[in-house]
């Protein structure tokens, strides 16, 4: 958090939403679930990704929109995600994150799966 603010402060990223006093919201949300149990976090999201061991180097160029992040510098903090740790990223309407959440879960219950799926909305 700290870092990022820095770095908000210099110009080096464009925008960021402060989880500072959220924090305990984040890591019990990710300890509370499984590693293969899709997450649909918020903007104040930080927690959420270094808790599914997101590799900090790459989480950081994501934020910087550098081509090193997951959306190639397409994107800087909020509307992206990734498969591979089970994020699905914010979208900037906030009501339709709970539609998306409702498909991976039917999926899931359709495919016989016990997972959970978690949103915030």
């Amino acid at each position: 958090e700290e870092k990022m603010l820095i770095l908000l402060r210099q110009g080096r990223i464009s925008k960021w939403f402060s989880g500072w006093g959220q924090e305990a919201i984040s890591i019990g949300a990710v300890n509370a679930l499984k590693k293969d149990e899709f997450i649909l976090p918020m903007h104040r999201n930080l927690g959420i990704f270094t808790g599914r061991n997101i590799p900090l180097e790459r989480l950081f160029a994501q934020f910087q929109g550098k081509k090193s992040g997951f959306t190639k510098g397409r994107d800087r903090s909020f509307h992206f995600g990734t498969v591979e740790h089970h994020i699905v990223g914010m979208i900037s309407h906030l009501g339709p994150q709970l539609a998306i959440a409702d498909g991976i879960a039917l999926a899931d219950k359709l495919s016989a799966k016990n997972k959970v799926t978690l949103v915030f909305s």
